[in-house]
């Protein structure tokens, strides 16, 4: 096989392998609802806390040779993707009753003048403050959903499987399989976030897009725990 041939190949392995898991879609929606204008970066960054995980899930499956103690680690992972799934339900679920909405006024060079944008905030206690504008909470921080990807990365002994082609390829074949099948997944995910975003689109409709992406969270976090012990 060569390198174009394996490079595609791996892009789809890791498309199927991202939007195939609804776990992976349960733990991306809420973010991507609650932030319907940075959607895409909330699937960047899910997408590369993914494959970090990966990446450090199959050194270590190839630094200690022992697949039974890298299925333990693994499984406590898959345990911790269902926990987190049930919190980031309740969390989105409780976000969607402190939703505020307003306007700031806004200067753009290019127009020479000022006008308002609406803008969403959750929970952000500085809204009736006058100087809100300048203390409010504007912060774009992505930590939370790279560190959900990274752990759902680390959850699955099937990222091995699906990696394994790279055993029977030589090293730029291999290297062009592992590295597109990772980007795969990347795009994957950024695509799934920007259309969730779009589906609230409008400020007013983000309330109950929280409520219910919550509630999916939760449900598929529940029965992931319970697959969990089976």
């Amino acid at each position: 096989m060569n390198a174009a041939i394996a490079a595609l190949t791996g892009i789809v392995a890791g498309v199927l392998h991202v939007v195939s898991g609804p776990d992976h879609l349960a733990a991306v929606l809420p973010f991507a609802v609650s932030k319907p204008r940075r959607s895409l970066q909330v699937g960047l960054f899910w997408g590369v806390g993914h494959g970090l995980g990966v990446v450090v899930l199959g050194a270590l499956f190839f630094a200690v040779g022992r697949a039974a103690w890298v299925h333990e680690v693994s499984h406590g992972a898959e345990v911790l993707v269902g926990l987190l799934l049930v919190g980031l339900g309740i969390w989105a679920l409780r976000r969607s009753r402190k939703v505020v909405i307003h306007t700031h006024a806004h200067a753009h060079a290019h127009e020479g003048s000022d006008h308002a944008h609406p803008h969403v905030h959750l929970g952000d206690p500085t809204v009736s403050d006058a100087r809100h504008a300048e203390i409010g909470r504007h912060d774009r921080h992505h930590h939370s959903t790279l560190g959900f990807g990274f752990v759902h990365g680390v959850a699955g002994v099937g990222h091995l499987l699906a990696a394994g082609p790279i055993l029977a390829l030589s090293g730029p074949s291999a290297l062009a399989y592992l590295i597109s099948y990772l980007l795969g997944g990347v795009a994957a995910m950024m695509v799934f976030a920007l259309v969730a975003g779009s589906m609230v689109r409008k400020p007013q409709w983000i309330p109950a897009g929280l409520a219910a992406s919550g509630v999916a969270s939760m449900a598929i976090g529940l029965v992931w725990i319970g697959n969990s012990f089976v």
